[in-house]
């Protein structure tokens, strides 16, 4: 086997060219930990939001160092089909995470790097350029051959004429360029292509046009000024004597159609940039009288936003126009030169409703702050889950990845931390302050299938057996969300026959009769459902569909049928759920009154009778009580919540129905075992007066 079929199993790639795949993977890597800082800007997430303006010109990073990512990116893009992403490990996936968020942004470096390398070229031809052109070289040897009229002074201004012309065809050409790269690098970056997109004249035209200097002059008022140097000086060779031009009237011929043809071509531009001029400020004129009577007659209705806008056309309309009034080639009358002066004062009027709407939308979103502020103060906050081992490690980690969400690092190490309650994670995790890293550690603990599906079942294992229908309930619902837990794994073929045997035997002896029974009518119910002639046969007491009839009954191999019993039994523990819930009420309620029916001084199971043989609560009933002293009884009564007057548990003296007074001292508000003027050695003498009063009758009323 060759090394190349040994390293595929260790990376997501799975082509015969793993040793590129290696270093592009570390590429990337480094492009985004140690390049990306200095060339690209981040949001306030901390994700990459854009390309730094001035790059390529950043301190610290040359343009070349781009080229091993960028190769990297197109390595990736090639063979994507043979990369697979689920088995990439943390540094291949950290790798293609790279590649998937930043392509775009290395796409616009690789042309903002063409684009700067456009510029340097056109500075060069720029500067190569001024050593051609009309300077002080040229004057002199005009001036030469005006006095001498040699022809070779001659030819060498039309040389050096014709040199300069070639140089500035490359350089307009190489504008060209340039402008075409930049109107395409701001569509790129999603900018509108004006001086604002980007503020580096090696990446803006507009920038380059409005601040690059020749000799202190713009390029286009440079170029202007040496069409006039340079026509004086091809003028001056057209004026030579007679004796010269019979020799040279070629040459005198050329030149004077030259000279005659760049005055014409200029005087015809000027006339036309005249023309040109005087319509759009005309245009401008319309517009902005437009602007002015839209704003005048919408004003009061409009929004802010719409004020604003309104303001800002108003504005530059009219600093355009009062510019155009100093211009001599425009002809501009006083009463139009009012008007645009004149509408400052819509300008203000429009600036102080913008100011009332910003005030008063200022004071809606302050007061919109104040209630969500509010009512997140009001809400309870959600508490982290404790992870105490792997049975509770999936909810855990959902729950981490939720609700942690802590920007600062430090703080979201320190919440996670808080949440671990077993000690041996604490000393794997101390110390260490980055969240994903302890993450990862924990992962590489608990998220293994054969650790967290045992702590499941051993969940359910646990569970109490049922004497009642509310621990039923109770398992129930455990076993519901453990199954849940399973399904989200994609382990529930571990919820198989066994586990649903071992949770039979957990339920009651009612619960299981009522499973069976219940898998019977299922069964029949859903072969009715997919046989219309299923009939059941009275004679055998059996349902044609029970018997297999394709089934060997002398077949050894064991049918696994924990898909159709796991689906039953989820199935009836639902439909159980729902009916203990909706008869947990009732049988609440009938437990509360079997407990209170008993007496809390004997603790006898029997409820006592009163004189009619009815059940009564009243604790002056109760043998034990009669035979305490006054002050045990009294003490009894308190210490059980007794009503000093009936003596029934659960209710006070004021709360109390008996409103008569105590039948035999006749003074107070008590019960007759309470009065002090019972007596214990009275007890078998009183009696039977005492069973006769009204007291104990009215006690048996108030009980009811």
């Amino acid at each position: 086997m060759s090394t190349n079929q040994e390293n595929q199993g260790e990376y997501c790639y799975n082509g015969d060219l793993t040793d590129e795949w290696k270093k592009h993977v570390e590429e990337l890597n480094k492009l985004h930990d140690v390049i990306y800082p200095s060339v690209l800007e981040k949001d306030t997430r901390g994700g990459w939001k854009r390309v730094h303006p001035d790059f390529p010109d950043v301190a610290g990073v040359a343009p070349g160092e781009l080229d091993p990512g960028y190769n990297a990116m197109e390595f990736v893009r090639k063979y994507q089909d043979q990369i697979n992403p689920d088995k990439a490990n943390r540094e291949e996936k950290s790798a293609l995470d790279v590649v998937q968020a930043t392509h775009k942004f290395m796409g616009i470096c690789v042309n903002r790097v063409k684009i700067h390398d456009l510029y340097q070229t056109l500075i060069n031809e720029l500067t190569e350029l001024t050593t051609k052109e009309c300077n002080s070289s040229v004057v002199l040897l005009k001036i030469k051959y005006q006095k001498t009229k040699e022809e070779k002074l001659g030819d060498q201004i039309m040389k050096m004429f014709t040199d300069f012309e070639e140089i500035k065809s490359k350089v307009m050409e190489t504008m060209k360029l340039f402008k075409n790269a930049s109107s395409c690098l701001a569509s790129e970056e999603g900018l509108v292509f004006n001086k604002k997109f980007n503020r580096n004249q090696f990446t803006n035209y507009w920038r380059f046009i409005e601040e690059y200097k020749i000799c202190g002059k713009t390029t286009e008022t440079y170029f202007q000024d040496q069409e006039v140097l340079w026509t004086d000086a091809l003028t001056s060779l057209a004026e030579q004597p007679a004796q010269v031009q019979e020799k040279m009237v070629g040459l005198e011929t050329i030149m004077q159609t030259l000279v005659e043809s760049l005055s014409s071509n200029k005087a015809t531009d000027l006339n036309r940039l005249k023309k040109k001029e005087v319509e759009r400020v005309n245009r401008k004129l319309r517009v902005f009288q437009e602007l002015c009577g839209e704003a005048e007659d919408t004003a009061e209705d409009a929004c802010l936003e719409e004020l604003l806008s309104m303001v800002n056309e108003i504005k530059n309309a009219q600093r355009e126009l009062k510019e155009a009034q100093f211009n001599p080639d425009i002809d501009m009358s006083e009463e139009t030169k009012q008007y645009i002066n004149g509408k400052s004062s819509l300008i203000k009027e429009l600036n102080h409703k913008i100011e009332v709407l910003k005030k008063m939308k200022e004071d809606e979103v302050s007061k919109r702050k104040n209630e969500i502020s509010a009512n997140l103060r009001s809400m309870e906050s959600i508490k982290l889950l404790p992870l105490t081992g792997a049975e509770d490690f999936i909810a855990w980690k959902k729950n981490q990845l939720k609700l942690n969400s802590h920007v600062d690092p430090y703080k979201k190490a320190a919440a996670l931390l808080s949440t671990i309650k077993n000690q041996e994670d604490r000393q794997m995790l101390i110390n260490i302050d980055d969240w994903a890293k302890m993450l990862a550690l924990l992962n590489e603990k608990y998220n293994h299938q054969e650790k967290l599906v045992p702590a499941l079942k051993n969940k359910l294992e646990d569970l109490p057996k049922a004497d009642t229908d509310d621990q039923m309930l109770k398992n129930h619902r455990a076993t519901i969300n453990i199954y849940e837990q399973l399904c989200a794994m994609s382990c529930k073929e571990s919820f198989d026959g066994t586990v649903v045997y071992n949770l039979q035997q957990k339920m009651t002896a009612g619960a299981r009769k009522n499973f069976e029974r219940f898998k019977l009518r299922r069964k029949e119910m859903e072969a009715m459902q997919k046989d219309p002639n299923y009939t059941f046969n009275a004679t055998d007491n059996m349902s044609e569909a029970s018997v297999d009839v394709n089934t060997n009954p002398l077949e050894l191999k064991v049918v696994d049928k924990s898909p159709e019993v796991r689906r039953l039994f989820l199935l009836f523990i639902k439909e159980e759920c729902k009916l203990l819930e909706f008869t947990k009420e009732e049988t609440c309620k009938n437990e509360i009154l079997r407990v209170a029916k008993h007496c809390p001084v004997c603790n006898s199971v029997e409820t006592h009778l009163n004189n009619y043989n009815k059940p009564t609560s009243s604790i002056g009933r109760c043998p034990v009580f009669r035979d305490m002293t006054i002050d045990e009884r009294k003490e009894s009564a308190k210490m059980n919540k007794a009503c000093f007057i009936c003596l029934v548990p659960g209710h006070s003296a004021k709360k109390c129905s008996i409103d008569s007074n105590c039948k035999r001292c006749k003074n107070a508000k008590h019960h007759p075992l309470l009065c002090g003027r019972y007596l214990s050695d009275d007890v078998e003498s009183n009696d039977g007066d005492y069973k006769n009063t009204e007291d104990d009758e009215t006690v048996s009323d108030c009980d009811q």
